[in-house]
């Protein structure tokens, strides 16, 4: 049999060390995503347009995190930093991860990359709130057509989806539904309590 060999301790660290370039991506994200976060963009009448919900874009910009990493993880370093006068015993370090799912946390100190006690951490990411930007219909229609004077006349299909895409786990109260210019058309939501919303509509003879 060949027998594998075992790496050393610091062939270990050498493999669990993020390179400079990797390290410098991260960091890069985190200062795209803060601003991203924090700028106003304002639509053609002057009305303020949260940057998840850009109408006039293809995509919303933070889709752009998943395409510089597939888990869209970004860090923003440490505070404070060690000095050579004084050593902080507690540091605060800020991260972000885009897709939801549950991973592995590897928290690693100094250049060695020794682990801290207990790392890897189990850590679950959720989705955020819902964003109309990337919300999106599931039925597969180009138009709505019904039948005219029975309860439920066409219904369609709602998947909530956060800013990154991520499908919503729950509803949101600030979901609503109308058909305009329609008087003898109404309008009802279902939720699903799994963050999809079945939409019903039914109308009589005008």
């Amino acid at each position: 049999k060949r027998s594998v060999p075992k790496l050393s301790a610091r062939d270990r660290a050498e493999k669990a060390r993020l390179d400079v370039t990797a390290r410098q991506q991260h960091c890069m994200l985190w200062a795209r995503k803060n601003m991203n976060d924090t700028h106003q963009v304002y639509g053609p009448h002057g009305t303020p347009v949260s940057c998840g919900d850009r109408a006039f874009g293809e995509r919303s910009v933070y889709s752009h995190e998943l395409d510089s990493d597939p888990m869209g993880f970004a860090f923003g370093g440490i505070v404070p930093l060690p000095s050579r006068s004084e050593t902080p015993e507690v540091h605060r370090c800020s991260f972000s991860v885009g897709l939801a799912g549950t991973y592995l946390l590897h928290v690693r100190l100094r250049k060695e990359a020794l682990p801290l006690p207990g790392s890897p951490f189990q850590l679950t990411v959720e989705a955020g709130p819902p964003v109309a930007r990337s919300s999106f219909i599931v039925t597969d229609i180009r138009e709505v057509v019904g039948t005219v004077g029975v309860e439920v006349g066409a219904e369609i299909g709602l998947l909530l989806c956060d800013k990154m895409g991520n499908a919503c786990k729950r509803g949101d109260p600030d979901v609503n539904c109308s058909c305009v210019n329609a008087p003898s058309v109404t309008v009802s939501m279902e939720d699903r309590n799994d963050g999809s919303y079945r939409i019903i509509y039914s109308g009589t003879l005008p």
